[in-house]
C-alpha cells in the first residue's frame, strides 16, 4: 500500500511545478516597456519610413539601425499620457521618431534600447522587408485601418508627355483635428515639371468611409508636366497632425499612399510647325503697317492661345518669300495662369520683317500644330495668308545677300600689280619692326623697373590712386512682416499667414540672429523668457488653426495682435 504522505508530498510537487511554470509562463508573456514599430514594414528602396521608439522608462533610447538606412536629419520626441487598460491608472510614455529611406533592397531585423537604472532594456524585433514590388506600388505604406491615412488623388493614371496632371493630398482621419504641424510633398520621380499651388485655408469635412463617419481635407494641390516618358512614381506625402487623444491631444505623422503614372510618348510623324505644345489652341494674327518700299521693316504679331503646356511652347516658325529676313528673334509676351486644368492664356510673338523685293509680295498663312491628347491627333491652325504691295526704292542697296557666300582673304587671287603692291607694303613692314620693337623692349624694361620701385615704396602707405568702379551688389528688399499684418488686419484669412512670420521676425531682431526657424527661435526665447515664449506660441497655434481650416471659423484679429505686441514688449 502507498504511503499517504509519499502520495501529498508527489501532489504538492506536482502543484508548485504548475504554478511556477504558469507564473514563468505569464511572466515571460508580459509586453515589452520598450515597443520599437515602423509605419509600413514591406517598403521599396529610397521609400521614406517612420520608426518609433515608445517606452514607459524614463531612460536613454538607442536604436540600432541598420548601416542600409540612410537617415534624416529630423529627429522628433516627446511624451504623452494615458491610460494603462489593465490597471486603469495614468501612465506616462517616452517616444522618439526617426524618418529615413533603405537604400537597396534586402531583410533588415534590429533592436531598441533603453538605459535605465543602469540596466539596458531591449524591445521587441523589428523586421523590415525592402524590395521592389509592382503590385504594392500603388499601396506602399498605405493602410485604411489607420487612425488617419493620406492619399495622392489624380483624375488620370495615363497621360501623354508635355499634358498637365493635377494630383492633390487626400487626407481621411478618425480623430479630431486641431492643427497641422509638417508637411512634406510628395515628388515624381522621373524628370518631370512641378509647380505647387499656395496652399490656401481648407475646411475639414466629415463624410462616410467603410459606414462609418469620418473626416477629411485636400492640402498640397500641384501640377506635374511629364518630360520623360515610362512609369513614373508618386512617392507619398508625409504629414504631421495635431490631435485630440484620449485625454491629452497628440502628433500624428503618417505617411500617404503612392501613385504610379504611365506617360506615353508623342506619336511620330508630328508636322514641321509643331511648337511643343500639348492642350487645345488656337492663333491669330496683326499686321502692323502695309505702305512699304523696298528695305522697309514691318511687323507681324502671331497671338497663341489655349490650355495645356502653353508655357513651354516655342515661337511659330514662318515661311517666308524670296528677298524677305527676320531681323533677330521675335518679341516674346506672355499672360498666362497655372489652373487645375494646366497653363491658360495667351503667348504673343513679334515679329521685324524686312522686305527686300518690290511688287506683289505674297506671304504664306502662318501656322501652328499641337497635340490634342483627348483626341491622341496633331492638330494644326492656321490665320489668313496676305500680300503687300511693295514700292520700288532705288536707293535701296542690301548689305548682303544671303543666298552668297562671305569673302575671305583665302578666296582672293593675286596677280599683277597686286602682287607687287602686298610684296612693297611686307618690306615696309620688317623695316618699321626692326626699329620699333627694340626700342619697344627697352620702354617696358624701364617701365616694369620704375614701377617696381614705385609699388615697393607704397605698399608701406594706403593706396591713394584711382580705383575701378564698385558695382554694388543688388540688395534684396526684406519683407517686414509685422508691419504686412497690422496692415491685414481686417483681412483674417491674410492676417493669419502674416502674424506668425512677424513674431518670428521681431524675435530675431531681439536674439541678434537671422534664419532661424520657428521651432528654434521658440526654444531659444524658452529659455530665458518661458512665459513670453508659450504666449507667443498659443497665438501661433491659433493662426495655424485658421489658416489650415481646423480651428474657429472667426478670428480675434485685434486682440491677437495686442497680446502678441504686449508679449514681444515684455521679451528681455
Amino acid at each position: 500500500m502507498e504511503n499517504p504522505r509519499k502520495r501529498t508530498g508527489s501532489l504538492l510537487l506536482l502543484v508548485l511545478t504548475l504554478l511556477f511554470s504558469s507564473w514563468g509562463t505569464l511572466l515571460f508573456a508580459q509586453k515589452s516597456p520598450v515597443t520599437l514599430s515602423v509605419n509600413d514594414k514591406k517598403v521599396a528602396p529610397n521609400t521614406p519610413v517612420t520608426i518609433t521608439v515608445t517606452t514607459t522608462l524614463n531612460g536613454t533610447i538607442k536604436v540600432d539601425y541598420p548601416l542600409e538606412l540612410a537617415l534624416d536629419y529630423g529627429l522628433m520626441n516627446g511624451m504623452e499620457q494615458k491610460m494603462d487598460p489593465s490597471t486603469g491608472k495614468i501612465r506616462t510614455y517616452y517616444y522618439i521618431q526617426q524618418s529615413g529611406a533603405f537604400r537597396k533592397e534586402g531583410t533588415y531585423s534590429f533592436y531598441a534600447w533603453v538605459r535605465y537604472k543602469g540596466k539596458n532594456v531591449r524591445s521587441n524585433l523589428l523586421t523590415i522587408t525592402v524590395t521592389e514590388d509592382e503590385e504594392d506600388d500603388e499601396n506602399a505604406g498605405f493602410n485604411s485601418e489607420d487612425p488617419i491615412f493620406g492619399v495622392i488623388q489624380t483624375k488620370k493614371t495615363s497621360v501623354y508627355e508635355g499634358e498637365p496632371l493635377l494630383l492633390k493630398a487626400k487626407v481621411y482621419s478618425k480623430l479630431d483635428i486641431f492643427f497641422l504641424e509638417g508637411y512634406s510633398p510628395f515628388k515624381a520621380d522621373k524628370n518631370a515639371e512641378e509647380h505647387v499651388f499656395q496652399n490656401e485655408r481648407y475646411e475639414v469635412e466629415e463624410t462616410t468611409y467603410k459606414g462609418k463617419n469620418i473626416l477629411t481635407f485636400e492640402y498640397g494641390k500641384q501640377l506635374l508636366f511629364p518630360i520623360t516618358t515610362g512609369k513614373c512614381k508618386i512617392q507619398p506625402f508625409e504629414m504631421s497632425l495635431k490631435c485630440r487623444g484620449t485625454f491629452f491631444d497628440k502628433t500624428v505623422t503618417f505617411r500617404s499612399s503612392s501613385a504610379v503614372i504611365t506617360i506615353k510618348p508623342l506619336p511620330s510623324g508630328a508636322p514641321a510647325d509643331f511648337i511643343g505644345a500639348v492642350g487645345i489652341y488656337d492663333l491669330a494674327q496683326q499686321l502692323g503697317k502695309t505702305s512699304l518700299k523696298q528695305g522697309d521693316v514691318f511687323t507681324l504679331t502671331l497671338a497663341v492661345h489655349g490650355l495645356g503646356n502653353l508655357h513651354n511652347s516655342n515661337a511659330p516658325v514662318l515661311n517666308l518669300p524670296a528677298g524677305c529676313a527676320i531681323y533677330g528673334d521675335p518679341e516674346r509676351k506672355e499672360d498666362f495662369v497655372f489652373t487645375d486644368e494646366g497653363v491658360e492664356g495667351t503667348i504673343t510673338y513679334l515679329y521685324n520683317i524686312q522686305v527686300g523685293n518690290s511688287g506683289k509680295v505674297v506671304f504664306a498663312a502662318p501656322s501652328i500644330t499641337y497635340f490634342n491628347p483627348v483626341t491622341a491627333e496633331y492638330v494644326t491652325v492656321k490665320t489668313e495668308g496676305f500680300t503687300l504691295d511693295v514700292a520700288k526704292n532705288p536707293a535701296y542697296n542690301p548689305i548682303a545677300d544671303s543666298t552668297k557666300k562671305a569673302v575671305t582673304p583665302s578666296d582672293l587671287s593675286l596677280s599683277g600689280n597686286a602682287k607687287e603692291t602686298e610684296h612693297a607694303a611686307r618690306n615696309r613692314t620688317l623695316l618699321v619692326a626692326g626699329i620699333v620693337t627694340p626700342i619697344c623692349l627697352l620702354g617696358l624694361v624701364f617701365f616694369l623697373f620704375v614701377r617696381r620701385k614705385k609699388g615697393k615704396d607704397e605698399s608701406k602707405k594706403p593706396f591713394a590712386g584711382k580705383q575701378a568702379a564698385v558695382i554694388p551688389a543688388e540688395k534684396k528688399e526684406t519683407k517686414d512682416y509685422w508691419k504686412e499684418a497690422v496692415e491685414a488686419v481686417n483681412n483674417p484669412d491674410l492676417f493669419s499667414v502674416l502674424l506668425p512670420k512677424g513674431i518670428i521676425q521681431q524675435l530675431e531682431k531681439k536674439l541678434g540672429m537671422s534664419g532661424l526657424t520657428r521651432e528654434k527661435t521658440m526654444s531659444l526665447l524658452f529659455e530665458s523668457n518661458e512665459q513670453q515664449a508659450k504666449g507667443l506660441r498659443g497665438i501661433i497655434e491659433v493662426c495655424d488653426h485658421h489658416r489650415y481650416g481646423f480651428g474657429e471659423q472667426q478670428l480675434d484679429t485685434h486682440t491677437l495682435l495686442s497680446d502678441a505686441k504686449n508679449l514681444l514688449d515684455a521679451v528681455r
